[in-house]
């Protein structure tokens, strides 16, 4: 059983996984090389993975950050590929 400080850190990485989810997808959709577009694709499809071991451990669905997912896109939108990657907030990534 996990304490509530544990599952509380626990349920930030899982949000911070599908909204990393949410972000590699957004900007797969704006790639015009389909080799790009793959490759977040694929990055995308590991934060959910990620996102769902978290969950078994939680037994919660937790939201996106939609706002940083926006932001996010707007970025990759305005600048471009090489300045919108999301970075991880947790240590060790």
């Amino acid at each position: 059983m996990l304490t509530e400080n544990v599952k509380a850190q626990i349920l930030k990485y899982q949000r911070n996984e599908i909204t990393e989810y949410q972000i590699y997808r957004c900007l797969a959709a704006m790639q015009k090389s389909p080799e790009n577009a793959r490759i977040l694709e694929r990055i995308a499809a590991d934060e959910k993975r990620h996102y769902e071991e978290w969950q078994g451990y939680t037994g919660e669905d937790v939201a996106p950050d939609w706002g940083r997912v926006r932001l996010y896109c707007w970025i990759g939108r305005i600048f471009g590929l090489t300045f919108s990657p999301p970075t991880s907030r947790r240590p060790g990534r």
